[in-house]
């Protein structure tokens, strides 16, 4: 029917709640159905879902991630609007109402959340502020007094949370999420870059990219249990944090991202110190072991080696297409001739080099792959990467790789 949902969830170990969150979507008339994605469970969830009443239960052999879970579900999908529903998020119909209503008053917004509550009746509020370098770094350290620029979240989340209309926001929280099926269609799903968190503010970056608005309904309402995906606190911190740098690197640069990966170690290292200064101590033991979590020092170590290996490789490229010109393995670039008597060694290299460019019929491009564990990786970022490189131009490319000790 016009304005009908389908509910997508995305299950790992969630068999104690997955159920009662399925019978309260489930309860709206405006719901066709809903579609479990399973990432390879332990615990039942995909029995209990199919049990609760879900339509299409899909069970993933691995655990693909939240993202690629999702976009197997929206196969399944023929509503109008999709509701994205962690298996701890629980939505009553009269809330469904007030989101497909504040979409529907608005054509040019794509996505409408609710105010997140936690059990213990605590606002979570369910919005974001785009994430910088600054606010995400600045956002760890236990500041007495706050400006809003140092952290993503809206300040005045009880006022938000009072208004009486959908206030436009610049991300979503992804726990309870309607969204446009044919927004979805449109940008080719979620990102499946992201395993696991910031897929949300990716969303809602891609939505702000095309010109699309992201509502927050605060008379809209959703239970958050929190926590059920990954239930070690310093754990979920360290994905969450890793999943930044990430966006961070799509969205702001590299530099950007550089600078968040160096800086959140020593940034987490203040935190706890402060925290325990304070007679906080539980806090303070959690940012030491999200810091544990992370691999600080490893990572470094891997830094390192990526940098040693890059430059390595640097070498390596130099001399093969540089170098060589320049002794007696000149015969190797082409035509360069013999060394001229009375010639200073690098007058020889500019002028040899500059002959062998002159020569060739076409450039050669040497595309510098430094790796580190990376049999796990989807392989299809590599042959993106590549065919982005090659459709470029014609000019011959050569692939040279380097394993800095997997």
């Amino acid at each position: 029917m016009p304005g009908g949902i389908d509910v997508v969830i995305v299950t790992y170990n969630s068999a104690a709640t997955v159920a009662g969150v399925l019978v309260a979507a489930l309860a709206s008339p405006r719901v066709g159905g809903a579609i479990v994605v399973d990432n390879a469970s332990s615990d039942g969830s995909a029995e209990a879902a199919r049990t609760a009443g879900a339509r299409t239960v899909v069970r993933n052999p691995v655990n693909v991630g939240f993202a690629a879970a999702v976009n197997r579900g929206l196969r399944e999908c023929d509503g109008d609007y999709v509701l994205l529903l962690n298996p701890d998020a629980t939505i009553e119909p009269p809330a469904l109402e007030l989101l497909v209503a504040a979409l529907e008053e608005s054509p040019a917004a794509v996505m409408a959340g609710p105010v997140l509550v936690a059990q213990d009746g605590r606002l979570e509020l369910g919005a974001r502020r785009f994430s910088t370098t600054v606010n995400r770094l600045l956002w760890h350290l236990p500041l007495p007094r706050r400006p809003q620029w140092s952290t993503p979240q809206y300040l005045s989340a009880a006022e938000m949370a009072a208004a009486p209309a959908p206030l436009p926001v610049d991300y979503l929280w992804g726990a309870a999420l309607l969204v446009r099926r044919r927004f979805l269609s449109d940008i080719g799903g979620l990102d499946e870059r992201f395993f696991l968190y910031s897929e949300d503010e990716d969303l809602g970056r891609r939505a702000q990219a095309r010109g699309c608005r992201s509502l927050l309904v605060p008379r809209a309402r959703a239970v958050h249990v929190g926590g059920a995906s990954t239930p070690d606190a310093a754990l979920a911190l360290a994905r969450v944090i890793t999943a930044n740098a990430l966006l961070l690197e799509k969205w702001e640069g590299r530099r950007a991202a550089q600078l968040y990966r160096c800086g959140i170690g020593p940034v987490l290292g203040v935190r706890a110190a402060l925290l325990r200064v304070a007679g906080r101590g539980a806090e303070a033991d959690l940012a030491a072991r999200t810091c544990a979590a992370l691999g600080t020092a490893g990572a470094r170590a891997q830094a390192l080696g990526y940098l040693a290996g890059t430059w390595r490789l640097g070498r390596r490229v130099v001399t093969k297409h540089i170098h060589p010109l320049a002794d007696d393995r000149a015969d190797r670039a082409g035509s360069a001739g013999p060394v001229a008597p009375g010639v200073q060694p690098r007058a020889l290299h500019e002028q040899r080099y500059e002959a062998a460019v002159g020569a060739a019929d076409e450039p050669l491009v040497s595309i510098i792959l430094p790796v580190y564990n990376a049999a796990s990786t989807n392989p299809g970022y590599l042959r993106d990467a590549l065919e982005s490189v090659i459709a470029q131009g014609a000019a011959p490319l050569e692939l040279v790789v380097v394993d800095d000790g997997s």
